[in-house]
Order: structure tokens, then sequence, then C-alpha cells
């Protein structure tokens, strides 16, 4: 049986989730939404970006799915479904919008799909009450690509910020919340408007951070502050990938937090924010404590049970 996975852009969030998949021997892999626009050059996937075409699909036998409103299209295209019948098609549920997702799956065209993966039990808990078929199987990070270092901290006031800048993710509250604090972000601005109206003057942003620099200037954080409204990721990697390395976190209690952390390997803070300073000056206080059980998390579902994890329900 062969798969195909359909993720969206390379470098993005989703290909950095499937990738390692397709490396793996476990399927090969496209992309549905490419453009060089869209293509962030980070480094990260190196190899031939293969478009997605409906001669494509009728190589595989198992059709693995990415990225909602892409998804939503295929599904509501006639052309798109003659190429899909009689294979076994598979969705990872990448969207931490409840409301979203119960649009989307009310309509019957998404039906044809046999199982869709969680990466969160809430996102489980809100597919299996629409009457699917779900399976539970959190993202997991590289633990080798980002080792957990020794030599921390370097810097004693650096606030870490990484991601898309937009009004969901609050950059610009993290920086109002904490004045003192130097800011070190790496990313693209996808809100021009909301990024217009950031205060700048402490802040340092890295545009489309190479993947071979990424580690080094993530080791320059003394925190890392992951302020997402809540119910809105599944992720994001950046609490992975500083959880692996040892930086501590700071973070609402949303997506992989709320299944993995605790008190003891992060400091969790209120949707509204209102506790975000006093909870920075807690994480640098019991830095050495909750960095060094972040990354037992870490330890205890590696990439390899990630990629295992993936095999069986490929194979199944």
């Amino acid at each position: 049986m062969k798969t195909l996975i359909i993720s969206d852009v390379p470098n993005w969030a989703i290909a950095r989730c499937m990738k390692p998949l397709a490396d793996a021997g476990l399927a090969d892999i496209c992309y549905h939404y490419t453009i060089p626009l869209m293509d962030k050059h980070t480094g990260y996937d190196n190899g031939e970006k293969v478009h997605l075409t409906l001669e494509l699909l009728d190589r595989y036998d198992i059709i693995h799915l990415n990225a909602a409103r892409n998804v939503n299209h295929m599904l509501g295209n006639p052309e798109v479904m003659k190429h899909l019948k009689d294979k076994k098609i598979l969705f990872t549920v990448h969207n931490g919008r409840k409301e979203e997702m119960q649009q989307w799956l009310a309509d019957d065209r998404w039906k044809v799909v046999s199982k869709f993966i969680c990466p969160t039990h809430y996102m489980e808990k809100v597919i299996k009450e629409m009457g699917f078929e779900t399976i539970y199987l959190p993202h997991a990070i590289d633990e080798e690509k980002f080792p957990f270092f020794e030599d921390y901290p370097i810097n004693k006031d650096v606030i870490g910020y990484m991601g898309r800048v937009i009004a969901h993710k609050r950059l610009k509250e993290t920086i109002e919340k904490n004045p003192g604090f130097r800011f070190f972000g790496c990313g693209y601005v996808d809100d021009g408007h909301y990024w217009r109206d950031i205060p700048k003057d402490n802040l340092t942003f890295k545009d489309y951070l190479p993947e071979n620099e990424k580690v080094d200037f993530m080791k320059q954080f003394t925190v890392y502050v992951s302020a997402s409204i809540k119910s809105v990721e599944v992720g994001p990697l950046g609490v992975l990938e500083c959880a692996s390395l040892g930086i501590p976190i700071v973070t609402t209690n949303q997506g992989w937090v709320e299944d993995n952390l605790n008190s003891d390997s992060a400091v969790i803070v209120r949707d509204d924010l209102s506790d975000l300073n006093d909870g920075v000056k807690k994480a640098v206080v019991d830095s050495e404590k909750i960095r060094t059980n972040a990354r037992k998390v870490i330890d205890n579902w590696t990439m390899k049970d990630y990629i295992e994890a993936y095999r069986k329900v490929f194979d199944a």
C-alpha cells in the first residue's frame, strides 16, 4: 500500500510535522498550496517540492490529507473526488478552532475520511462527538536536532518569540506586558497592520531564519513566551522545540501544552495574559526545574515514537 501525504506549504508548520514521515520512508509527500511567494526558504525542506496533481493521486492507495481549508476545497471538487474513489482517506487535524472544524465536518463531503488523526485530546473530543473515527497522536520534535543545552542561560533578559506575526499569537501584548526585557523573534510577518502597531525599540526580529541558524538563535532566549489565544492551535511547534532545548516556557494552556505540560514543566498563564509578567519572572526564578522537566516530556515521546505510531496508522 502506497501512501501520499498532502501538505500545504514547504517550511510551514504542517510540513515540519509531516516531512519526517516521508524522510523515514513511510510515504511520499507533495504540496497543495505552493507558490514562490509562500515558500519561506528556511532551508527545512531542501528536497524536490512536488506539486499535487490529479495524476499523482492515481498512483497511491492511501491519501493522507492535511490543511483543513485546502481539504475542504478538494472534497468539494467532483473531479478530485473521482480520483479519490476507492482510496483510504486519512486526515490530521492541525486546526484547533472548534467552531470552524464543526462547520466543515457537518458537510457530507467529509464522510470519505476514514480516520481523523488528532494531535490534542481537545480536538479528538470535538471530532469524535461528530461521529467520526479518531486516533490521538500528538506531535513530536526531533530531539537530536534540538539538544538540551547545559550552558543556560546565555542572556538573563531576553524573551523569545517564534512563528507568524499575527494577532492571535499576541507578540504586541507580550512586549507591552514585559517592560525591561529584550525580545528576540523569528518567523515572518503575516499581518502587516498588526506588525505596524508593535513596539520595536527592544525587538530583534529575524525573517525566514535559516534552519542551520535556528538553534543558536533560540539559545539566546532566557524564556520563551507562547501567548496564543486558547483553542486556536494544536501546537505551536516552538513550544516543543524549546522544551527539547531546555528553554523555560511561559504559555497559555492550549494545544500540546494542555495535554503534556504542567506547573513543573512550564509556567502556564491565564488566557487574558493578566499574569504574564509575573509568569515570566517565575520562569526565570524556577528555570532549572521547569526546563529539566519539560525535556523529560520530550524524551517520553520521541520522534521515533511519533514515526512508529504513524506507521501503524498507515499500515492498519
